[in-house]
């Protein structure tokens, strides 16, 4: 998949769930990746027993959202680090001419 601005590769991963507040309301998470597993262990499968296992990633892309509001985006392929609505790298984009 070629990078360009106005597009962006399809997510190969992504994980959705929720937490609640100290007052029971459910907000929703998610997380996106982008990359490819390095190691896989799928642990002890059983029957109708929630299975669990730990999966190693290399990523190029990372973003996690909190009720619709965007925390963390880590695009490595165009050199962004965006924490909290910060991108951590434009100074040095901008320096480069990235």
């Amino acid at each position: 998949c070629h990078v360009r601005p106005a597009h962006r590769c399809p997510p190969s991963h992504l994980v959705s769930g929720q937490q609640q507040d100290n007052l029971g309301v459910p907000s929703p998470i998610v997380a996106v990746f982008n990359g490819g597993v390095t190691d896989l262990e799928f642990g002890a499968w059983k029957p109708a027993e929630k299975a669990e296992q730990k999966v190693k990633m290399w990523l190029t892309f990372y973003s996690l959202t909190i009720s619709g509001i965007p925390v963390i985006t880590i695009d490595v392929l165009n050199n962004i680090r965006m924490i909290n609505g910060v991108d951590q790298n434009a100074a040095i984009n901008a320096v480069i001419g990235f």
